[in-house]
């Protein structure tokens, strides 16, 4: 792992459990509403950081540019590999023939 994708992956290390604490949740959820005669909400039950998830944040052309740019270099380094990796496997054959 590179020091540049360790941000990335402490950032996702707060959802790895988001399944547990959703059905949790949901569990509560369904306990309290069978108790309560107005209607509930998910998130009145508790919120989970993830919830403002949703937010309708709108890429900027310069956002699209720098998506496109880190597209461009992850299919370069694909595609880097396999032409390795089949020239490779070329050299393997014809040492065997």
């Amino acid at each position: 792992m590179l020091l540049s994708e360790l941000a990335d992956v402490l950032d996702a290390l707060q959802f790895s459990d988001r399944v547990l604490w959703e059905s949790q949740r949901l569990t509560a959820y369904m306990l309290a509403q069978t108790h309560c005669s107005k209607k509930l909400k998910l998130t009145d039950i508790y919120k989970l950081p993830f919830d403002a998830d949703n937010s309708t944040e709108k890429l900027t052309v310069e956002d699209l540019r720098e998506l496109r740019e880190r597209q461009q270099q992850v299919e370069d380094f694909i595609n880097a590999q396999v032409a390795a990796a089949r020239e490779q496997a070329a050299q393997t054959d014809t040492k065997n023939e």
